[in-house]
């Protein structure tokens, strides 16, 4: 039997219980509101797999059976907005290869204007699953679940000749299950000034500051960023773009780094059945960006069962580009959906040839690592209540100084069926695969997962 050291009572405490508080703050403030959409999913699925916990040799088979609880809420108000989606699961070990456990995801962002036009106060809170050890497969005890939750004020003032001035004050607290050095508080003070150049254009010079405390005080910094912003909203397009300059400045006697900064997304729905999406970053991050990223880009994209669960959780900063693109394209029956990506990341800290132990290497030695890959997914509608899936995905992930490449493979067929307004099943048959330079990292699975689900 293999099985997580803790007990499953104070894991769920200690996984759900500050997202739960955040997930409160978001349904319950704009409770009062007038309009509010609510759609939640209650199902119960099983899950049969030849090799749970993903070995190389010797996979143990096992069932699991799950309830679970899925929602999207949103709501739009003259003083409260908010989004929300996110799932609970309790997963049951039939043969108890691993403990019974409870996982959880959230993505929650409200923004109440306390006074009109003056003052807001913004509560987000990003909950996943993210790994204990990015060199051991996702199998469920390789698995934390890790929050970032922030708040804080903004306010605005506005001048006669156009010009919007605007503070943003923010704290942030990050916390792993598992991975204690990730945990910390962040503070961050960033003053705007923004001007609407046209009804749909606007442009914003930006200063910005954030200090990182955590768990261990040898991991603190400062980073400071200036850069200016321009924003473009149309009726079919959508783009956001930041350049600027960036700094770290270490609370230790390591010298300051800088960097350029530039970001860029690109919305834009090409005819009323396709659509692209484009995101582009570089410059300095951290895992507690990462952890933001991975549960909000591209809208969850499925690329998630890939790529979303390899954050290097830790308090490290490093240099990192990214550029993800998604294309969808639907017909009466038919939707398409193609997403090729690519993220190249590299640490701060300079490492002497040799100095690095590949069975036990430091966080920041996997910092430097190289990820791309490609996913394939097409749903052709049977029946108006029937729809066939297929998905195909690939992912490359290199870890340079351990010099370690592994190659990730999913290809999934589903059927799905609604069997009334409320009531609907689905049958999905998954081939999970990974090709790895290092021994033992390699593994294949095959899973057959069948579940029920009441929608409103």
């Amino acid at each position: 039997m293999r099985t997580p050291p803790d007990s499953t009572a104070s894991r769920c405490n200690s996984r759900l219980s500050r997202s739960l508080l955040a997930l409160a703050v978001l349904l319950i403030l704009p409770a009062t509101a007038a309009t509010a959409d609510l759609e939640y999913e209650l199902g119960l699925s099983v899950l049969r797999s030849d090799n749970i916990d993903l070995a190389p040799t010797d996979g143990i088979s096992e069932t699991v059976v799950s309830p679970s609880v899925r929602f999207t809420f949103d709501q739009r108000g003259s003083r409260v907005s908010t989004t929300a989606r996110g799932s609970v699961a309790y997963l049951d070990y039939a043969s108890n290869a691993f403990d019974n456990d409870v996982r959880g995801e959230l993505a929650g962002e409200l923004t109440w204007s306390v006074v009109p036009k003056r003052i807001d106060f913004v509560v987000n809170d990003y909950l996943n699953r993210q790994p204990v050890s990015i060199l051991t497969s996702f199998n469920p005890g390789n698995q934390q679940q890790v929050n970032v939750f922030i708040a804080g004020p903004t306010f605005h003032a506005r001048t006669h000749n156009g010009f919007r001035g605007q503070l943003d004050l923010r704290y942030a607290n990050s916390y792993a299950e598992t991975s204690d050095s990730f945990n910390g508080n962040h503070y961050n003070a960033a003053a705007r000034v923004l001007r609407d150049t046209s009804a749909n254009q606007s442009v914003s010079l930006n200063v910005e500051s954030t200090h990182s405390a955590y768990q261990d005080d040898a991991n603190d910094y400062t980073r400071n960023d200036a850069y200016i912003g321009y924003s473009l909203m149309l009726a079919s397009l959508d783009v956001t773009a930041t350049v600027g300059y960036s700094q770290l400045q270490f609370d230790d006697a390591r010298k300051s780094r800088t960097e350029p900064l530039g970001r860029a997304s690109v919305n834009w729905t090409a005819s009323a059945r396709s659509r692209v999406v484009v995101v582009v970053r570089q410059g300095f991050s951290n895992a507690v960006q990462d952890v933001i990223n991975r549960t909000t880009d591209l809208d969850g994209s499925i690329i998630n069962e890939l790529t979303s669960n390899d954050v290097l959780v830790g308090p490290g900063a490093f240099r990192q580009q990214e550029v993800y693109v998604a294309y969808h394209f639907d017909t009466e029956r038919t939707a398409f959906h193609f997403q090729p990506y690519y993220q190249r990341s590299r640490a701060i800290g300079d490492f002497l040839p040799g100095s690095i132990d590949p069975a036990d290497p430091d966080l920041d030695a996997l910092a430097n690592r190289e990820n791309h890959g490609a996913l394939f997914a097409v749903d052709y509608r049977v029946s108006p209540r029937s729809t066939l899936s297929f998905l195909l995905a690939h992912d490359v992930n290199r870890i340079g100084d351990v010099g370690r490449t592994d190659r990730s493979y999913i290809a999934a067929l589903s059927f799905a069926n609604r069997l009334s307004r409320n009531w609907s099943w689905r049958a999905d048959l998954q081939r999970r695969q990974r090709d790895s330079s290092a021994t033992g990292a390699s593994y294949d699975e095959n899973a057959l997962v069948l579940s029920i689900a009441y929608l409103r």
